[in-house]
């Protein structure tokens, strides 16, 4: 691995006349652009790797990135951690064909003409984060952003934590490991638990030549998850007859005296092997 000079660190007091601090969005793209590519897809094809370091950066630079409209390539990519930045996912591929099938998968079995509804009662909203960085210090949550979030409409009676806006309120949150391994995702999950309302956290691995295929499913109530920690968990093999299962009512976030809406299921039943089959057919030689 390769560290590309990058520091955003404060080194002391600015001595008079010094020039002014680089902004943090340009020195970062700047480090990614000088990235060796061939050594950086080595690293990450490592199953459980670490990632592959880009550059130093300090927390308020890495949050000025992931804000940026002006990135060298996607924040969702990266993760920040021990005051430096870390190349986790290759975009698109292998990563991408899993995270979209699990997204149609589950739109498909909640579109309006499935649960007799006269509109979706749950809303994807893909990989944005939640924004908090006008919030006070105790309210605000890391900037991450997951590959698939998912959360309730507004009129179907469902219980919205009052730190957040409707687009934000995220019951299901899916992350999807093909170079990033079980300590990142697991690591992810335990600071997921901090959004106010989310109740699953989905995480599917898959490494570049699909010889493992995993998932693990986390249920979160009151901000504190349910059962053993992450890592102790064990990952479950996705076979044909592997179905994951999550609560209607809590997807939606509904009270237990409110009816579920239209048809709703109240058991909605995900089944992963067809999205891993077709990604497999589109990327394998």
């Amino acid at each position: 691995m390769i560290a590309v000079a990058c520091s955003t660190k404060a080194t002391g007091a600015k001595p008079a006349g010094r020039a002014p601090r680089a902004d943090p969005v340009k020195r970062i793209n700047r480090a990614i652009e000088a990235l060796d590519w061939q050594a950086a897809q080595a690293a990450l094809d490592v199953i459980d790797n670490d990632g592959y370091r880009v550059c130093s950066a300090t927390e308020a630079d890495w949050d000025r990135y992931v804000e940026s409209e002006e990135q060298e390539m996607k924040s969702r990519h990266f993760e920040f951690r021990d005051n430096s930045i870390f190349l986790i996912e290759m975009s698109g591929g292998l990563h991408g064909s899993i995270a979209d099938g699990i997204d149609d998968a589950i739109k498909e079995a909640t579109r309006p003409e499935v649960t007799g509804t006269e509109h979706r009662v749950l809303w994807a909203h893909r990989d944005v984060y939640v924004d908090t960085t006008d919030e006070p210090a105790a309210n605000k949550l890391p900037k991450l952003e997951p590959d698939c979030s998912y959360g309730p409409d507004p009129d179907i009676g469902a219980i919205k934590p009052p730190q957040v806006r409707w687009n934000e309120f995220h019951t299901l949150k899916v992350e999807v490991g093909v170079s990033q391994g079980w300590r990142s995702m697991n690591a992810k999950v335990l600071r997921y638990c901090a959004f106010p309302g989310i109740r699953y956290v989905l995480c599917v691995f898959v490494p570049p030549d699909m010889s493992v295929r995993q998932y693990k499913l986390f249920s979160i109530t009151n901000n504190q998850l349910e059962g053993p920690a992450p890592d102790l968990v064990a990952p479950i093999p996705i076979t044909a007859a592997t179905r994951v299962r999550m609560d209607g009512r809590r997807l939606l976030a509904l009270p237990d005296d409110t009816a579920l809406p239209g048809r709703f299921p109240p058991e909605l039943v995900l089944d992963l092997n067809p999205i891993l089959k077709r990604a497999s057919r589109l990327h394998t030689k």
